[in-house]
């Protein structure tokens, strides 16, 4: 088998009869340029599709960076949310509802002592949302598998940024407030027992009567 040989730092050219022949027909200086111009298309090609495919991006962090709002997460009695805590986004097209939102990955946590209340940052994609064009954004946080089932949870107000991507910058979070979470006790087991001994007593009142 014949040796291959580069044309041009993206294609290598293998010689064959039917080239051999072909090389009386065509001079050197045609050779070079045409495969150049499949080269440069194929690169043209790539380049475009990235950018189709491309999806804005948020750097998720509420602290520091300059351009970012710094705003902290609390508990109920003020002090920073810590690591037993998710922080996640939910985002979308500006002209989606809230309810519309979808949660978006990755989820981060918190950091501690004087770090608590503030997320460890993350960068986090937005799908459906190109870079440069702008998305509806807010911040959830909660203790559980999700924030449907957490007893613990909190959110902050809707922000609407231009996201970056691709060739920009990720966006910082911009526009939002510091918001505390809330949390719905369990009930107790006592509770519950006073509860189900009520329940039984008001049923042997109603018999008798």
């Amino acid at each position: 088998m014949k040796k291959p040989f580069l044309i041009c730092p993206h294609v290598v050219f293998f010689p064959s009869p039917l080239t051999s022949q072909r090389r009386a027909l065509f001079p050197l200086s045609e050779r070079f340029t045409t495969a150049f111009a499949v080269s440069a298309a194929l690169f043209t090609l790539a380049t475009l599709s990235s950018r189709g495919f491309a999806q804005g991006i948020i750097h998720f962090v509420n602290s520091a960076p300059i351009g970012t709002d710094t705003f902290e997460v609390t508990l109920p009695d003020g002090r920073g949310v810590g690591p037993g805590f998710t922080a996640q986004l939910y985002g979308g097209r500006e002209d989606l509802s809230v309810s519309e939102l979808t949660p978006l990955l990755p989820t981060t946590t918190f950091g501690t002592g004087s770090r608590a209340g503030f997320v460890i940052p993350v960068l986090v994609p937005v799908p459906g949302v190109p870079p440069l064009s702008r998305a509806k954004v807010l911040m959830r946080v909660f203790d559980g598998a999700s924030w449907e089932t957490s007893l613990c949870r909190g959110e902050s107000d809707v922000t609407v940024l231009r996201v970056g991507g691709g060739e920009v910058a990720p966006t910082s979070l911009t526009g939002l407030r510091p918001f505390s979470v809330t949390c719905i006790p369990e009930p107790s087991t006592m509770a519950l027992l006073c509860c189900g001994l009520g329940s039984f007593l008001a049923f042997v009142r109603g018999r008798h009567h």
